[in-house]
């Protein structure tokens, strides 16, 4: 019976609450209210509101009510970009449970906002567009104060928050940025002082800085509104960024934390056991900080562990292939200060394969005056292929574009430091106690002085870059001072050229984008003098002998020619000059080097020259004379007679000849001046000799030149040409 009567109650309840559902909806209309709600909003928030579609009942799952088409504007005053909406909503739908609001409990049970817009924006002078909305209502006196419940006097939960197709976007004029956040999709639970669960997807584009990225977020959660803390644990964060300054290829970073904690009562931040993984290794920090509402505060420690260098080259448009596998990943380490002057980085330590960095960094917040001290024990220039990403043919004008965009943040950028390396191995060249002093300003780079030790000298440069330009400018004084060339050769694994002490000065001045436009614009001065050397491919004292044998090698004048056969000129060309010195000086222009007093020699021969060495095309073009050597009381000086030589060709592998035309134009001197009887040479090459000279002089017996006078100065060049083969 009881439990009869007790299925009619409730029958009877439901029915009630089932006509009193129609009859809310019969006879309550919730948009004849439509004028009174947005009168009501109007003067709380002193802004233009609107409601411009339908207000709706909802039943399912609770008993709701579903706005379309709010729209809530800017405060009085504002204007930006002709923006006067702060907010827009397509659709909000609100699911309240009614029981609870007797007790001042506001149990929301579904809260879905749906195609909205938000928009949050500072002017360049600091002000505002929501501030107005944190101050008290307007026209609120003391007595309704008192009188109306706030809502800190109600307990409230949401237990599901859904966003969907939301646009949220902050247009900061001040600092020259925008954000643009786009919810897909947000789920979540709002319950003070509880743990909320959250998942989320969003897409991000942050500019200038031409930042694109998809979000998503899986995290537990808790606020504390009274104390205003909120914190999460136990978080997932994927990013998959598809735009950033320079990256070519779209990348994806997944991200955990065991905690973030913020305080801001306290001004402070914590963020323990953050692990994200890029370029198939992974980050890792602890953060802590304070002062965030105003410039943070921030402390930690941040590591890299086995950040794959390849892969990083390849985010960034280049194809980068290093064969030595222990360069190939990146680990670092670094304990970071931030303040309101500035931050600091102490101690910093980094390793790629064998080298290993250890130092200091600061510099203030807006990287524009950076202190560094770095120590350095080896760097080894590892063997890789670059290669950039296919993208459409650069014209110079874009490449020049793009280098001024490039160069627009080193120009200002104020930055003082010292570089230490104990060794280095670059292109084959080792280098010991290297350093190097760098000051930055304005866009002009000094590296002065930049002191190394090598190969049992010394090299100091002092260099300056300009970046002010659109094509960057090159100042480079540079000395070499007693460099071993053999050993430095042998280092290089390559054939050696020269060996000997070297000794060099230059004062050069270039400009250019790349090595090509660099050696094209090379203009300046340069001394060379290389000591007790050797120069291979060439045997100088071979080629005197070859022409010497020239002047004095036909008996008759059928039989004049030029010959290198060893046997006939008695000497073996052992492809190499020993010498005591070698030196000149050079002016450049164009890439072009003009020499005009090279010399070369040793206690058996005296060599002189002047030519050209094109550094672009790596070709050379040079006139010299070769002679015996004679010891005067000024030195080693050149004597007679002074064989001309060609020397001509790639730089790597010149020719050298005898050149025609001058040992042509010596002989006739000769010959006429009757100097070939001075000549060392075997005596029958000196009777051969002798021979020539009676035949073209008259002097035969059988000659019937009967007033003993020499030929005609043509007959003697027209007979040589012809035995020349000219």
């Amino acid at each position: 019976m009881i439990t009869r009567r007790l299925i009619q109650l409730l029958i009877t309840l439901f029915l009630i609450a089932l006509l009193a559902m129609v009859g809310l909806i019969l006879f309550v209309d919730p948009n004849r209210y439509k004028d009174v709600i947005v009168k009501k909003v109007e003067d709380t928030l002193d802004r233009p509101f609107a409601i411009t579609g339908d207000i709706e009942w909802r039943f399912w799952p609770r008993l709701g009510l579903t706005l379309n088409g709010i729209e809530l504007g800017q405060r009085a005053g504002f204007t930006q970009d002709n923006n006067n909406q702060f907010a827009k909503i397509g659709e909000a739908s609100v699911y309240v449970r009614i029981a609870p609001l007797l007790s001042k409990h506001i149990d929301v049970d579904k809260l879905l906002i749906k195609d909205a817009h938000f928009y949050f924006a500072r002017l360049k002078d600091g002000t505002n567009n929501w501030n107005d909305l944190r101050k008290s209502p307007k026209n609120t006196t003391t007595s309704d104060a008192k009188t109306t419940a706030s809502p800190a006097t109600f307990n409230w939960m949401i237990n599901d928050l859904a966003v969907q197709n939301t646009e949220i976007i902050w247009n900061d004029d001040k600092h020259k940025q925008k954000i643009d956040v786009l919810i897909k999709e947000l789920s979540t639970s709002l319950q003070a002082n509880h743990t909320n669960p959250i998942d989320a997807v969003f897409d991000v584009v942050v500019e200038p800085r031409n930042i694109k990225a998809t979000v998503t977020v899986e995290s537990d959660y808790n606020f504390d509104l009274e104390n205003q803390r909120f914190g999460a644990e136990h978080g997932q964060i994927k990013l998959k960024v598809y735009g950033l300054d320079g990256l070519k290829n779209a990348q994806d970073f997944n991200t955990e934390f065991d905690r973030v904690h913020v305080d801001l009562k306290q001004d402070q931040l914590q963020i323990e056991k953050l692990k994200a993984s890029i370029f198939d290794g992974h980050l890792f920090a602890n953060v802590s900080g304070d002062s965030l509402r105003k410039i943070p505060h921030l402390q930690g420690m941040v590591s890299l562990e086995n950040i794959n260098l390849e892969e990083f080259a390849h985010a960034f448009g280049k194809d980068l292939q290093i064969k030595d596998d222990t360069l190939k990943t990146l680990n670092m380490e670094a304990t970071f200060k931030n303040t309101t002057d500035g931050f600091t980085v102490d101690p910093f330590a980094a390793q790629l394969g064998d080298t290993r960095i250890n130092g200091t960094l600061s510099a203030n917040n807006a990287l524009s005056n950076i202190k560094f001290n770095f120590n350095v024990n080896h760097i080894h220039w590892a063997k890789a292929q670059s290669t950039p990403a296919q993208s459409a043919p650069t014209t110079k004008v874009s490449q020049n574009k793009a280098s001024t965009a490039n160069a627009q943040p080193l120009q200002k950028i104020t930055a003082v430091g010292d570089i230490h390396i104990d060794s280095a191995s670059l292109s084959g060249i080792n280098l010991q106690n290297i350093d190097i002093h760098i000051n930055a300003k304005n866009g002009i780079i000094h590296l002065a002085p930049l002191k190394a030790h090598l190969y049992s000298g010394s090299l100091t440069t002092n260099t300056s870059v300009n970046l002010q330009t659109i094509t960057p400018h090159f100042d480079i004084n540079a000395q070499l001072n007693s460099i071993n060339l053999d050993a430095l050769f042998k280092d290089r694994a390559s054939k050696t050229k020269f060996q000997g002490q070297l000794n060099l000065d230059t004062q050069l001045k270039t400009q250019g984008l790349d090595a090509d436009s660099v050696l094209n614009n090379l203009a300046g001065h340069a001394k060379v003098n290389i000591d007790q050397g050797v120069l291979n491919g060439m045997d100088l004292n071979y080629w005197l002998a070859v022409g010497e044998n020239m002047l004095l090698s036909a008996k008759n004048l059928s039989t004049l020619a030029i010959t290198t056969a060893e046997a006939a000129i008695g000497k073996t060309d052992t492809q190499q000059t020993a010498f005591t010195e070698m030196s000149g000086s050079f002016t450049l222009k164009q890439g072009i080097a003009q020499n005009n007093d090279l010399k070369i020699y040793n206690d058996k021969f005296y060599t002189n020259g002047k030519g050209q060495i094109n550094l672009p095309k790596q070709t050379l073009d040079y006139d010299l004379h070769v002679s015996p050597a004679q010891n005067t009381s000024h030195g080693v000086q050149p004597s007679d007679p002074q064989i001309p030589l060609k020397l001509s060709g790639p730089l790597q592998h010149p020719h050298i000849s005898i050149d025609a035309q001058g040992i042509q134009a010596l002989l006739v001197q000769t010959l006429k001046a009757g100097l070939i009887g001075t000549l060392n040479a075997p005596a029958d090459v000196a009777g051969a000799g002798e021979t020539i000279l009676n035949t073209m002089t008259g002097n035969n017996s059988n000659n019937t030149n009967t007033q003993n006078q020499p030929p005609p100065e043509h007959v003697i060049t027209d007979a040589l040409k012809g035995l020349l083969g000219k």
